[in-house]
């Protein structure tokens, strides 16, 4: 229940979520579950196109580390192809930027397939390319990588380990992560201060600009302003950190006002 207490008498300056977006993932934080098969198919699916002889397989006899990996064992030619796959959701913040994995093939070349989607207009999820990582013939335990760039908006990606040849084929410790550091996906992306416009940021009566140059020297790359009237629930989620410096005279408590208070409250 939202009173007009709750918002009337915020304190001058209320601190927020540090990560009001969600939480974060931090670079080196393995995407995959189940990575090396060590709690057999769980997390993955195998697929065959119905060729009954084309089997799918979590082995304890042949692995790279721990005490179990996945096999494709294909006596003839698939129809179409075989494969172990996973999806994979992200955000903007967890984006893969590398992926590798361990592998024996034997008798003939395979490889590893990362579909991405986006969202389309309808908030459903459109396929929008696709990255191969080629995994060359070899008979014994070799690891194979490459580094991503997906499109920021991506949301979905799939990891297929795919053959297309008769052989057998054997994958464990399957890595799909953020590498890089120093990117704009892992730095706070807006400070906002509600209560208080654009122009008034830099008068020493409302907002010391040292302020705001501090808060850049700390890596805060977007400071920036809003009025409570013009704040919107689309703006507070773009924020990683909110700061309330002032709050509407208004004697009743709008629609607009209460959707406002419930978000906040969220976080809070």
């Amino acid at each position: 229940m939202v009173t007009k207490r709750m918002i009337w008498y915020m304190p001058v300056l209320i601190m927020l979520l540090a990560c009001i977006s969600g939480s974060s993932v931090y670079a080196g934080t393995n995407l995959i579950k189940n990575p090396g098969f060590e709690q057999g198919s769980t997390a993955w699916t195998f697929v065959n196109h119905n060729v009954r002889d084309v089997r799918g397989e979590i082995t304890e006899v042949e692995y790279h580390s721990g005490l179990k990996a996945a096999s494709i064992v294909a006596p003839s030619t698939p129809r179409i192809y075989s494969s172990w796959y996973q999806h994979v959701a992200v955000t903007e913040e967890t984006l893969p930027d590398y992926v590798s994995v361990w592998y024996r093939a034997p008798d003939n070349d395979c490889e590893v397939i990362l579909v991405h989607k986006s969202r389309d207009e309808a908030g459903g999820l459109a396929v929008k390319g696709s990255v191969r990582l080629p995994l060359k013939k070899g008979a014994d335990w070799q690891q194979a990588s490459m580094k991503l760039n997906f499109p920021p908006d991506t949301r979905y990606i799939v990891i297929e380990m795919r053959v297309s040849k008769q052989g057998k084929y054997l994958f464990d410790d399957i890595v799909l992560e953020r590498r890089a550091e120093d990117v704009s996906y892992n730095r706070p992306y807006r400070f906002l201060f509600v209560g208080i416009d654009h122009n008034q940021m830099s008068s020493s009566s409302s907002m010391p600009s040292l302020w705001v140059d501090a808060l850049k020297k700390k890596g805060w790359e977007n400071v920036s302003s809003v009025s409570w009237d013009d704040l919107t629930p689309k703006l507070l989620k773009q924020s990683r950190m909110v700061a309330f410096v002032g709050y509407p005279s208004r004697c009743e408590l709008t629609p607009k006002d209460a959707a406002i208070a419930e978000l906040v409250k969220e976080y809070a």
